[in-house]
């Protein structure tokens, strides 16, 4: 019995020692991870950034165009030369034969010089120098000469009588200027008589009518104006008159 107790204690502390080292390796091979471990290899979700949207900007309104100039009353005028008179020892003679045809005026006549006919030209009697305007609103248009020969400028007019406009400013596009026609002229399409002679494309108006409002409108023929299909009836912006009746 010794001899085999003998042999069976080793055998059996050998095998139980194994047996301890295999659970000791169980042990190890199944060991749960650490929080920190597990956290850095299980990958964490990207953070989604959602754009924050743009507010549009408000567009500014555009302004509102700007009415038309409403024609006012018509600005009637006298002639009077501005400034000085020049130097009548510098100026050419006329030969003023008749009074004006443009106008009634006492002092406006009818004159030739530098054969060209000139009307009207208008008298200073105190210094005997005629002024003859073509656009009296400025005196680089006008012609100043003297009055020639020895007649009495008086005897010359003849007596004056109504005064009606010779010159005029249009509201229109332009400002047209228009002279009265003291020769021969036609008929407009609308059966008036074409009495002004007239700028920029509008060739010809009848003389201005009273309306009652302190205005003057004048009937004109198209000329070369595209858009005018028959007579455009225009308001009278300024006018050379002294006539009350033209009021």
């Amino acid at each position: 019995m010794r001899w085999l107790t003998a042999f069976l204690v080793p055998l059996l502390i050998t095998t139980l020692a194994l047996a301890c080292e295999g659970e000791e390796g169980e042990e190890a091979a199944t060991a749960t991870p650490s929080p920190a471990s597990t956290a850095a290899a299980t990958p964490q979700p990207t953070p989604t950034t959602e754009a924050t949207p743009t507010a549009e900007a408000t567009p500014t309104p555009e302004p509102a165009p700007s009415p038309s100039p409403t024609p006012t009353a018509t600005a009637m005028h006298r002639y009077e030369p501005l400034g000085t008179f020049p130097d009548p020892a510098t100026l050419p003679v006329a030969d003023c034969w008749t009074g004006s045809l443009s106008t009634l005026r006492a002092d406006g006549f009818r004159c030739s010089l530098d054969e060209m006919i000139h009307d009207p030209c208008f008298l200073s009697a105190e210094a005997m120098i005629l002024a003859c305007p073509d656009d009296p609103r400025d005196e680089s248009t006008t012609i100043f000469a003297r009055w020639g020969g020895e007649d009495d400028p008086a005897d010359v007019r003849g007596p004056a009588g109504e005064e009606f406009p010779w010159f005029l400013v249009l509201h229109a596009p332009g400002d047209p200027l228009c002279h009265l026609v003291t020769g021969a002229t036609g008929e407009l399409p609308g059966g008036r008589r074409a009495d002004f002679a007239c700028s920029d494309g509008i060739d010809w108006c009848a003389s201005p009518e009273p309306t009652g409002s302190g205005d003057l409108v004048v009937y004109c023929y198209p000329g070369v104006r595209p858009d005018w299909s028959e007579e455009e009836m225009l308001t009278v912006e300024i006018a050379y008159t002294v006539s009350e009746a033209w009021h």
